[in-house]
């Protein structure tokens, strides 16, 4: 593209000042601001800038990007270890009522079912994944949390009631499945207005809403048949644990006894 009078795509307006000249560490620098579109995501109007000053701008001269674009890129860079930190206290806060860590890795392995339910959303709608729509992944981990926990929580009840294993989950799933539907249903509800952009400055809040509600549909549609499972191998897997130990154990006493 040809360059374009500064006078076609914005205002200018004149006044008295005094003269400066602005550095950006230690360099003459000059800020351009701009504001989006309506209806125009983040990251492509990022994308565009970055693409077109690497067309136009000459020898020496060099991009550097402010406000809200190097922000998002900041955050996506550490977004790894903020998601791991955020995973890593919720599962350390469920270890005390339950007292044991069963119940916190069942929901720590199912955690990944609303991250791929929301970048499957953010994909299909082709939302701008950024700032925004990672803060809807770490309000997805606490929604997760609470489905697991009133399955695991109630079966639990259940079995210190009196019934075994595989009775107490089928029992779970028809007692809990009307309260975690319902709960859904009404954040997605909630949630919907923003994801249809309705609203001065939805676009900026539409990835939010989108990874929301995807990560809501799937997780809460899996999480009733993975965390039982999860549950059942897991349990199995620490009783066969502790068997063989207890095995072990034995063995070497009695070894000990005929000595």
């Amino acid at each position: 593209p040809g360059l374009v009078d500064v006078e076609a795509t914005g205002q200018n307006n004149r006044g008295n000042r005094i003269t400066e000249i602005e550095h950006v560490n230690g360099q003459r620098g000059v800020y351009v601001r701009a504001s989006l579109n309506q209806g125009q995501r983040l990251g492509d109007a990022t994308e565009e800038v970055v693409k077109v000053a690497k067309m136009v701008l000459p020898d020496g001269v060099r991009l550097e990007l402010w406000g809200d674009s190097a922000l998002s890129s900041h955050v996506l860079g550490s977004f790894a270890g903020t998601l791991t930190l955020s995973v890593t206290c919720m599962l350390l806060v469920l270890i005390l009522p339950f007292g044991r860590l069963l119940e916190p890795m069942v929901v720590g392995l199912s955690l990944p079912l609303s991250i791929v339910g929301a970048m499957l959303a953010l994909l299909i709608t082709q939302s701008d994944f950024g700032m925004i729509s990672l803060i809807g992944l770490i309000f997805l981990l606490g929604l997760l949390d609470k489905n697991a926990l009133l399955l695991m929580d109630y079966v639990n009840q259940l079995r210190r009631a009196g019934l075994s294993r595989t009775e107490a989950i089928l029992e779970t799933g028809v007692v809990r499945l009307r309260p975690i539907i319902m709960t859904t249903a009404s954040t997605i509800l909630g949630m919907l207005p923003l994801a249809l952009g309705f609203g001065a400055g939805a676009e900026l809040r539409q990835p939010m809403a989108v990874a929301i509600i995807g990560g809501l549909l799937t997780s809460t549609l899996l999480s009733l048949i993975v965390v039982p499972v999860l549950y059942t191998l897991l349990e199995d897997c620490w009783l066969g644990l502790l068997s063989g130990i207890a095995l072990r154990a034995s063995q070497k006493s009695e070894v000990r006894s005929q000595k």
